[in-house]
């Protein structure tokens, strides 16, 4: 899920343990969740190659027991792109990566983010 009011990147626990990823103990840090509940994260993976579509991309993701969605790209993730060209009525984001333009498809019928670990 890409969401803007996310502060930072986040993936559930249960999916770093299913790809073998490797996390890192960090200084317990608290974030507030979109039910307003509080949850402290602990753990850190760092560089983790994230496909969204067919677009690669390397993102910190901070490992956290949410709700909903297994990995949450965050404004950590979004300020890295730059400029971006959003529009809702056709649920796309458009942005320049490699002197390239990118344009990211939303829709229910699609697999927004997987986790490519090789």
């Amino acid at each position: 899920m890409i969401d803007g009011d996310s502060t930072h990147n986040f993936i559930q626990a249960p999916v770093v343990h299913f790809l073998g990823l490797t996390s890192h103990v960090i200084t317990p840090l608290t974030f507030m969740v979109g039910n307003c509940a509080r949850l402290t994260c602990t753990n850190i993976c760092t560089d983790v190659p994230v496909i969204l579509q067919t677009h690669s991309f390397l993102v910190d993701l901070f490992v956290m027991d949410l709700a909903g969605s297994d990995l949450v790209l965050g404004v950590d993730w979004l300020k890295t792109l730059g400029p971006i060209i959003t529009n809702y009525s056709h649920l796309t984001m458009r942005f320049m990566k490699n002197a390239k333009w990118v344009e990211i498809q939303g829709g229910s019928n699609l697999v927004p983010a997987e986790i490519n670990n090789h």
